[in-house]
């Protein structure tokens, strides 16, 4: 990561603790969970328990740090502040008064040790604001009207090669090359603008139009995925009571046939919209857009992710231009749900052929 974006995700950090009121809240949970011990038949002392507990899980659903983009979350787990925030801290509490219901004292030592930790977190956040202010390193934001691409390349995918790293640039390039096209962009429109060694992440600035395709694009890959999730959890069990690998064969192309039909019916539906049917290029782009998709889907199946960010607003004297970006802008937050962290169970699953002539899977791209 580099110390800019650092800045901006724990300004982000910031924000959200403060939001949530979650040392606050926590603290009158503690507080009232303390009265309940110390005065255990006092019936107030429960129900403000309860009310305490309500109210923070209330509280933490309204988190925003749920909704960080993959490469913001990867950051937030190197920093090892992902169980402090959110859902995650929300199943915590959770899960202490549902294993102690009947012992209300070990419920209250474990709350104590948890907002020690939250806390701690919370300290940290700040001294880590104060110090980049302090040495005036600025926080990367995107402007009203700017749009990114961030892509999270597993190390493991690339076997933490050099070549291998190069090599998926290259893939890359071609299919963000096949949807500019689509689109009536250029790929000369991608700039770079941050690379990150630590989980080979790479940032792209790119215009709102193409960032919305390439959004849609994610959306339809990662909801077929998910669907295949459970199959790919099952093979996992399979493989490890010892079921041989030609008996497990039929899973793998079942999982590849689901994603090929999403993937065809997507292509289908942007033919329609923006490719001109006596175009001699349109068979060609429909051709390199199916396996654009498939390159994306046997990627994301090995842990690579894409991500698309947009900030809603920018000035535009074109009423025309103005509407466009407003309708890119919210199927870019359409598809936001889609543009989170898939953690799989198991090997991958898809190998969907890559070109004409070349099996699936990155490695034989």
């Amino acid at each position: 990561m580099n110390a800019e974006r650092l800045h901006a995700i724990a300004l982000a950090i910031q924000s959200d603790l403060q939001k949530t009121g979650v040392l606050q809240k926590l603290t009158q949970l503690l507080n009232a969970l303390r009265s309940q011990v110390q005065q255990p038949n006092q019936p107030q002392h429960q129900q403000q328990v309860s009310q305490a507990h309500t109210d923070i899980l209330n509280s933490l659903k309204n988190s925003s740090a749920d909704e960080f983009s993959p490469t913001w979350q990867q950051v937030v787990h190197e920093i090892g502040l992902e169980n402090f925030l959110g859902s995650r801290l929300s199943t915590q509490i959770d899960s202490i008064f549902k294993e102690n219901q009947i012992t209300p004292a070990s419920a209250l030592q474990q709350l104590e040790h948890l907002k020690e930790q939250v806390t701690n977190a919370s300290n940290a956040i700040d001294a880590a604001v104060q110090g980049l202010n302090g040495l005036s390193i600025g926080s990367e934001k995107l402007r009203p009207g700017e749009c990114e691409v961030g892509v999270l390349i597993p190390r493991l995918l690339v076997e933490n090669r050099l070549d291998k790293f190069s090599d998926e640039l290259k893939q890359l390039t071609q299919i963000f090359q096949c949807f500019a096209e689509v689109t009536g962009s250029h790929v000369s429109d991608f700039k770079v603008r941050t690379i990150s060694s630590s989980d080979l992440s790479v940032f792209l600035e790119a215009g709102p139009k193409i960032c919305a395709f390439i959004a849609s694009a994610i959306d339809c890959i990662v909801k077929a995925y998910k669907g295949l999730l459970e199959i790919r959890k099952s093979r996992a069990e399979l493989k490890k009571a010892g079921v041989p690998e030609e008996t497990l064969a039929p899973l793998d192309e079942h999982a590849s046939k689901v994603m090929n039909l999403e993937i065809d019916k997507f292509v289908e539906n942007v033919q329609r919209q923006f490719l001109k049917s006596d175009d001699v290029r349109t068979n060609e782009l429909t051709v390199q857009l199916k396996y654009s998709m498939k390159k994306i889907a046997n990627r994301i199946d090995r842990g690579l992710s894409i991500e698309v960010r947009m900030i809603e607003g920018g000035d535009h004297d074109d009423d025309k231009l103005k509407a466009d970006n407003e309708n890119y802008y919210s199927a870019i937050q359409d598809a936001k749900p889609s543009m989170q962290f898939i953690k799989a169970e198991g090997d991958p699953i898809l190998a969907l052929p890559e070109s004409p002539d070349v099996a699936g899977g990155p490695n034989n791209s």
